[in-house]
């Protein structure tokens, strides 16, 4: 005896319709959100790669921007106005930022890798490092001269990103 319903003689004779079942299938696609397509799922993986490889060019250019900055900086001629002085805080913040991860990866070095992960010093010096810092760099430098603005955008970005990448466990 057929374990099965479907096993049984009577269901074997049964003859399928191959358009039917195509028609099914694409009825079924058409009224079924819940159903995604597998180009949808390639498309989001596209993407994805996209971010990935801009987020990596802008970590990894950051320093030559940051550097023909401080280039464009040194060419500025009048530099005792106020704009000039917030450009040049937007423009350090990087550094004080890269300073404070040195900080931090010793406090970690010399307190231990599972301990530091919850030692609130070093939980203190990420928030104001990868955030706080690059957030004033940030604003200082989008009231400073117009010119330097794109210069101090992407190096503050750079430092979170930093931050995110060699921070992150």
């Amino acid at each position: 005896m057929a374990l099965f319903y479907e096993c049984m003689w009577s269901c074997a004779q049964t003859v399928l319709d191959t358009a039917d079942i195509v028609r099914e299938g694409m009825l079924r696609q058409l009224t079924c959100p819940d159903v995604i397509s597998p180009l949808a799922g390639m498309q989001i993986y596209s993407l994805f790669v996209d971010i990935w490889a801009f987020i990596n060019i802008v970590g990894l250019s950051t320093p030559f921007i940051w550097f023909w900055g401080i280039v464009k900086y040194r060419q500025v001629p009048n530099r005792s106005e106020w704009r000039t002085r917030a450009s040049l805080v937007g423009l350090t913040t990087p550094v004080v930022s890269f300073a404070l991860w040195l900080v931090g990866l010793l406090m970690a070095w010399r307190t231990g890798w599972p301990a530091s992960m919850s030692d609130p010093t070093i939980h203190r010096i990420t928030t104001v490092g990868a955030i706080w810092i690059p957030a004033v760099g940030l604003l200082s430098g989008v009231v400073g001269r117009p010119r330097l603005i794109p210069f101090i955008i992407p190096t503050s970005i750079g430092t979170v990103l930093f931050w995110f990448a060699t921070t992150l466990p």
